[in-house]
């Protein structure tokens, strides 16, 4: 653009007019070349911010970290503190608000935890010496993954991973999880209830406000996880695998952490990350992102509608009561129906 601008700008500027050279044009080809040089500006300001969120997310290791950065002083940057010690690691907690009361918040973690002995408590401006004294950085939900010290600490080398990545990597038996812009909390209480109802160890835990890590601590080869998850905990997992997840809809939110809408919906996918043929996805058939996302993901698919009957499958009765048979369209996927409320169903029906 700028080398066409300069030779037009060059070659038919200086044209006259009855021997008079017409400014206008030379002055209209600076305008264009200055709007084209503005327009290169913003596309490039714009994909160095989608390229900075293709950060690394990295699995946590077998064997308990010797050292560990939490970030986030609130309930899940706790938890993650509290398994760490119980796992033998020394922990660093840090959050960048100096006003958080240390004491009191040490006190917590030693409350859930066998020794608060090798917590360390950081608040306020990051010290530089702490880079080169963890092996692993553990995000809180409300960590930028893209934040300035969370890069620094990556490109040191440091493991990165999340709360939720933590959590799963401790935890034991089967684990089922919700997420979605809107309907999160709702279809993880009522599945949580379903589970209880059925299962004897079950923990609702993750965005619905029990700390995941709390919970991973204490599980046993039968317990069952019900979890609500948020595109914030999705931004950091590696290895996390519900054996059925359900996806509510996505709209947009949270752009001032995910700066574009290709980013969140991306983070939303990555529930299905590392599901199977084995696994069961519940999806939103009214919404056509999740349609499209039904063609991508490896995992078995299974739709709700409040909309009506689809063509193979079932809908709401006029009643308001719910069938649960099921039926497949042409390309062998499961069709259910169901209120939005009870999108806990098809995760039911599927677990028998």
């Amino acid at each position: 653009f700028f080398v066409l601008w300069r030779c037009f700008w060059t070659n038919f500027t200086a044209l006259s007019i009855c021997g008079k050279t017409v400014k206008p044009i030379r002055v209209a080809c600076n305008t264009v070349g200055i709007l084209l040089l503005l327009y290169l500006a913003a596309v490039m300001l714009i994909n160095s911010r989608y390229h900075s969120l293709k950060y690394t997310v990295d699995t946590v290791p077998a064997d308990a970290p010797r050292t560990a950065l939490v970030f986030g002083a609130g309930i899940s940057g706790i938890g993650a503190a509290a398994l760490l010690l119980d796992k033998g690691a020394k922990v660093t907690l840090y959050d960048g608000n100096a006003e958080l009361d240390a004491a009191g918040i040490k006190k917590k973690i030693d409350d859930k935890c066998v020794s608060a002995e090798n917590l360390d408590i950081v608040f306020g401006e990051f010290p530089d010496g702490l880079y080169g004294q963890t092996d692993i950085a553990v995000l809180s939900p409300g960590i930028p993954a893209d934040l300035p010290i969370v890069n620094k600490l990556r490109d040191m080398g440091k493991l990165i991973t999340g709360e939720v990545e933590l959590a799963y990597s401790v935890g034991k038996g089967v684990v089922y999880a919700v997420t979605g812009t809107n309907g999160k909390t709702t279809t993880t209480t009522l599945l949580g209830e379903l589970m209880k109802a059925a299962h004897k160890h079950v923990d609702v835990v993750g965005n619905i406000g029990n700390p995941y890590t709390e919970a991973a601590a204490h599980q046993e080869e039968d317990s069952v996880t019900v979890a609500e998850i948020s595109s914030f905990q999705l931004e950091t997992i590696s290895t996390f695998h519900p054996h059925a997840a359900v996806l509510t809809n996505i709209t947009e939110d949270h752009l001032n952490r995910h700066h574009m809408m290709e980013n969140y919906i991306n983070a939303k996918k990555n529930i299905a990350l590392n599901m199977t043929g084995d696994d069961l996805l519940v999806l939103n058939y009214e919404d056509e992102v999740l349609r499209a996302f039904a063609r991508e993901t490896a995992a078995k698919v299974c739709y709700f509608s409040s909309a009506g009957k689809p063509d193979a499958g079932c809908g709401l009765e006029g009643n308001g009561a719910v069938p649960l048979s099921q039926g497949q369209d042409d390309k062998g996927t499961v069709l259910l129906s169901a209120e939005p409320a009870v999108k806990g169903i098809p995760v039911c029906l599927y677990l028998n």
